[in-house]
């Protein structure tokens, strides 16, 4: 038996696999691309509304969480299958992710947050991602940073990170935060961005604002779609908002926070 080309013999703490997985075809004529972004941007929300066309396949953090495979590899062990991802990185791109699949498939691809793969062997990644030809970057961006910074730190203290309904929206929650760990969350993304808008200079690169997609997403989902070649469809998503209350509600530090930032580069994320 042979593991994608290799002898079993040799690798078998990998997955045994006949290179007849789920979904699979003859095309490789099919869009690639990257959700580029970082968390607490709308990355899951934009996901699923992918994931809802009928000609796409939209995989989730498949570099640190296999768990989006489970409706495209039902059945099949995630924990050796992150084994072989972290060994073979760039075999695990060309043999699960950008594959062959059946002629119906239009695009394919996956999200990937600016911080990871960036040690080990999965720092090949970036490389392989940059190199690889016709891919189409969406570069998911959230234009307030302190809204992005406030939900992941809601999520830290309620350990959700995604509702499916609305009677599970944070409610009554106040948190305090600090001037010198909002700077540095806002001065590290701002970096990430930078590094990131250098890296694909010369790729095709599709710049989508949070704030666009949940004001009008039809709107900002046919735009999505039409630079993946896609045929327009009406997608949607089960995913609801986290949190639904103003800054001024959440912060119990807000108006010491905005005194703060008065004089800064930073100080438009302090208008609702």
């Amino acid at each position: 038996m042979r593991i994608f080309g290799l002898p079993f013999g040799k690798q078998n703490h990998l997955l045994p696999f006949d290179e007849n997985p789920p979904l699979k075809g003859d095309n490789l004529d099919y869009q690639k691309f990257i959700i580029l972004a970082s968390p607490r941007t709308g990355s899951s929300y934009l996901v699923s509304l992918l994931g809802s066309h009928t000609q796409t396949i939209c995989y989730g953090e498949i570099i640190i969480s296999l768990k989006s495979f489970s409706s495209y590899y039902p059945g099949y062990d995630s924990e050796r299958f992150t084994a072989f991802r972290d060994k073979y990185p760039i075999k695990f791109m060309e043999k699960l992710i950008f594959r062959k699949y059946p002629s119906n498939i239009a695009a394919v691809g996956f999200k990937i947050f600016y911080q990871q793969a960036r040690q080990g062997r999965l720092k090949k990644v970036w490389p392989y991602l940059k190199n690889l030809p016709d891919l189409k970057i969406i570069h998911l961006k959230r234009k307030n940073l302190l809204k992005s910074y406030l939900s992941y730190r809601l999520t830290k203290i309620t350990n959700v990170w995604q509702i499916h309904d609305a009677s599970q929206v944070t409610k009554d929650i106040k948190i305090q935060l600090g001037y010198n760990d909002c700077l540095d969350y806002f001065l590290r993304m701002q970096k990430w961005i930078d590094q990131c808008n250098i890296l694909f200079k010369d790729s095709r690169v599709l710049e989508v604002f949070y704030e666009d997609l949940d004001k009008d997403c039809s709107k900002e989902t046919n735009r999505i779609q039409k630079f993946l070649n896609l045929e327009t469809e009406t997608l949607r998503s089960s995913l609801k908002k986290l949190n639904i209350h103003p800054l001024t509600e959440t912060i119990s530090n807000y108006w010491e926070l905005k005194e703060k930032f008065k004089n800064t580069y930073w100080v438009n994320f302090f208008e609702e």
